[in-house]
């Protein structure tokens, strides 16, 4: 199993992409070597204790001062309220302008901003990424609902899905995936994070549920282990020719798309799948690493440097490999395309999305 973490990415904000790599250089890069010496970052996460973003959280504030010129220390804030909003705003209009305060909002984040969701207003378009966690999403259903696809399609009542509030990647995944095998679905919302949904799986109020690996690991591979719970499908990662292929974070389990050639014989297709497609971009862009638009230029640089050399050193991949499943250092620029291509998304796909994430 893994967890991918992208390298640094050499960006400002969306608006900065034509001129990636040239902020690092002259004074900023001077300075950068000195500007966290003696000082404290903190990592704000909407997730609760246990959930895939603290612990991907503290992993980083765990490992990244390592790295980071200075070495500063580096903690982490639980900041709930508004699905990662409260988060956002604290982070890019509230906290002080100083470098040190940082936000790990995840993709559902991204959707409220995407579906102009109220309480969306952050600027997420305009603020720096330092790098990104990709967060794969395998789907477990309890054995006592049913051993293989087709019981699940013969069920006459929907399978209850756990879920911390509508508009995640979780939500879509459950439906959009559930929906394409003919298998009903009901989601269930109201759970505190992936902790209580696995426990809710153990006492039989859930059937199903969709964690990132990291989630998955942490709180629901236990039930696997003693028989409570099986792994059907994870989402996988883009494809060529829009496909999906087995991510490496989850590499035993099957993806969507062979669950589903297998049932009907054909590839699937139409706006569900291309809907489906989307998520794995999503699944790709996962947690990043963020600050305020305007934030100043020396921190940005020490950080982006720190957050490369973490990602690429050997050492931390093996420690982030009993916890997340291990770490890989790919291209520079991967997570700004992502998120830039997200949030063009428009039209009738955008609706798609929307209605899944609701349950629908």
């Amino acid at each position: 199993m893994g967890i991918v973490l992208l390298s640094l990415v050499l960006v400002v904000g969306m608006a900065g992409c034509a001129r990636r790599g040239s902020s690092a250089g002259g004074a900023a890069g001077d300075k950068a070597a000195t500007f966290y010496q003696g000082k404290t970052i903190t990592i704000t996460t909407k997730s609760s204790p246990g959930g895939n973003g603290d612990t991907t959280a503290r992993l980083l504030a765990q490992y990244l001062p390592d790295y980071i010129p200075g070495h500063p220390h580096v903690v982490v804030k639980n900041n709930a309220g508004g699905a990662g909003s409260v988060m956002m705003k604290n982070v890019a209009q509230v906290f002080p302008n100083d470098g040190l305060n940082l936000a790990l909002p995840d993709t559902a984040v991204v959707l409220r901003w995407m579906f102009k969701q109220a309480g969306s207003d952050y600027p997420l378009d305009k603020m720096p990424i330092i790098g990104d966690v990709t967060a794969p999403l395998v789907v477990v259903v309890r054995k006592s609902a049913g051993t293989d696809l087709a019981a699940l399609q013969k069920r006459a009542q929907p399978l209850k899905a756990g879920s911390t509030a509508p508009g995640g990647t979780g939500v879509i995944d459950m439906t959009l995936g559930f929906g394409l095998l003919n298998i009903p679905v009901k989601e269930v919302y109201g759970y505190s994070g992936a902790g209580p949904v696995a426990l809710a799986l153990e006492r039989g109020e859930a059937d199903t549920a969709s964690p990132a690996a990291g989630a998955y690991l942490s709180s629901y591979k236990t039930l696997s282990d003693r028989g409570i719970v099986y792994p059907f499908y994870q989402v996988g990662d883009p494809g060529p020719n829009n496909t999906l292929v087995r991510s490496p974070a989850l590499s035993e389990f099957p993806t969507l798309q062979e669950v589903y050639q297998q049932q009907f014989g054909h590839a699937p297709t139409g706006p569900e799948w291309n809907a489906v497609l989307k998520l794995a971009d999503m699944v790709q862009l996962g947690l990043f690493l963020c600050a305020r638009p305007d934030t100043p230029p020396a921190a940005l640089t020490a950080l982006r440097q720190g957050f490369d050399k973490m990602a690429a050193d050997d050492k931390v991949k093996t420690k982030l490999n009993t916890t997340l499943g291990g770490a890989v250092s790919v291209g520079n620029g991967e997570a700004a395309t992502l998120l830039k291509n997200l949030l063009a998304t428009s039209g009738d796909l955008l609706t798609s999305l929307e209605n899944a994430a609701n349950g629908k």
